[in-house]
């Protein structure tokens, strides 16, 4: 019996799979919030690496996954933070070979909501529940609190709650975790808090390289720095001022960095949903599509000696007017992901936008002062752009926006991001668009038919 006490006492909490660095600090996270963690990693000196710098009795080493899933309490809960894909039915398909029914296990990494769907479905058939979660923060969050996106079955979330309440980050002492349905729902929530994500970074970039073209570094990160302190207050915003800042060798480290960016596949997976679901996110598309020029780059250095288009006149742009355009931008960025959040349906969630909202406040990449406005007028106007605060914010930034948007176009910069939401603005505002040409082409030449503003039904004219 006092035996039995003493190997109780030693059982895990939570286990943790997969040791990088969001592993590792989320480790130290939970021990910090009172948890006590079991880990296991694949390579076994990444394992003992770890354990021996961090040694703590609130951390069990295990070096099989035997001894993993046998180190902590049932039901058990298995935090998977490996890569997306293959590698997490990899290791679902190790782990059920050791785990038993109400066991929990946690895919923490940024899958795809379909293959959580599926591996939702297929757990459950053998009595074991898995959990999809979105995190965003970063290896910061990991350490200091996330924002959390949950989705799996209401019983696993009632296990797994007060772990991720703790761990979760705080705004205004309120924990920014929440659980969002079954099956995939937490993991559809972070891939469209991602694609958002790209439209904002782009967003900056781009207003970045128009004002690399007249100022230092120096001067754009104390330009950035004084927009961080009102309505543009934000993680990205204060983290480029940052960057800006950053030397090596007494020499702006920005200046070193290959304008080449990649993508882990969020992005993609945004425009994805916007296709599917018909809901328009061009700005999201085009951050997208602006990583993969950046690609090009070869490419690029032979267009640019062929078309040598760069030539910049002078700066008469005021910057109050440049400031105007990038909130501008940022906030139909958000309101495109808004949108696509509300579409959760057509996947046969039932997405509360209003919590998605509240949780992104703090911990998350995307966190920032437009983001409080937004959820702040979202619990009134479930359609965001009917709201007056954000009909007054853009109709007042409006003729800045076109100032610096014609200067770009002028001096042949690249405004991918912002220029798509000068186009979705003026095309959801404008009571008439020309998609009558655009049915009555496709009747042309296909004979699909065409809505009339008269009659009731389909028609089709013999054009010629």
């Amino acid at each position: 019996m006092v035996g039995e006490v003493s190997i109780k006492k030693m059982l895990a909490d939570i286990g943790i799979f997969g040791l990088g660095t969001m592993g590792e600090n989320l480790c130290l996270n939970l021990v910090e919030k009172g948890f006590k963690v079991s880990i296991y990693n694949r390579t076994e000196e990444k394992t003992r690496k770890f354990y021996e710098k961090n040694r703590s009795l609130a951390i069990i080493p295990t070096y099989n996954l035997k001894d993993f899933v046998e180190s902590i309490k049932k039901p058990r809960k298995i935090l998977l933070l490996i890569k997306a894909g293959d590698p997490v039915d990899e290791a679902i398909n190790h782990l059920l070979k050791h785990v038993e029914k109400n066991d929990i296990i946690i895919d923490a990494g940024n899958s795809h909501f379909k293959d959580s769907d599926r591996r939702y479905s297929e757990l459950k058939k053998v009595g074991v529940n898995f959990f999809g979660i979105g995190i965003s923060g970063g290896v910061e969050g990991a350490r200091k609190g996330l924002s959390i996106m949950a989705g799996g079955s209401k019983e696993a979330f009632d296990e797994i709650k007060e772990i991720l309440e703790k761990i979760s980050a705080k705004y205004d002492g309120e924990p920014c975790f929440s659980y969002f349905g079954e099956g995939g729902s937490g993991h559809f929530v972070k891939i469209i808090h991602n694609g958002i994500e790209y439209a904002l970074i782009e967003s900056i970039s781009e207003i970045f390289f128009l004002l690399s073209k007249f100022f230092d570094h120096e001067k754009i990160s104390e330009i950035f720095n004084e927009w961080n302190k009102d309505i543009l207050s934000s993680f990205l915003l204060s983290a480029t001022v940052n960057i800006l800042r950053k030397k090596e060798n007494g020499k702006f480290l920005i200046d070193y960095i290959l304008d080449k960016a990649e993508q882990k596949g969020t992005g993609k997976w945004s425009v994805e949903i916007s296709l599917e679901t018909g809901i328009p996110a061009p700005a999201i598309a085009a951050a997208v599509f602006s990583r993969y020029i950046s690609m090009m780059k070869e490419s690029r250095v032979k267009y640019s000696k062929l078309y040598n288009l760069s030539k910049i006149t002078n700066f008469s742009l005021d910057l109050e007017d440049i400031k105007k355009t990038l909130l501008v931008s940022i906030l139909l960025s958000y309101i495109q992901g808004i949108y696509l959040l509300k579409g959760s349906s057509f996947y046969n969630y039932n997405i509360n936008v209003s919590e998605a909202l509240r949780i992104w406040r703090a911990g998350c990449i995307i966190r920032g002062e437009i983001l409080n406005l937004l959820y702040k007028e979202y619990l009134n106007y479930e359609d965001i752009l009917l709201s007056n605060n954000i009909k007054n914010i853009l109709l007042e930034s409006f003729q800045s926006f076109l100032k610096t948007l014609s200067f770009a176009f002028n001096n042949h910069l690249p405004f991918n991001v912002i220029s798509a939401n000068y186009n979705y603005f003026i095309m959801v505002i404008n009571e008439k668009l020309p998609a009558n040409l655009t049915q009555a082409l496709r009747d042309y030449f296909g004979a699909h038919g065409y809505k009339r503003i008269d009659k009731e039904g389909y028609f089709h004219t013999e054009w010629y």
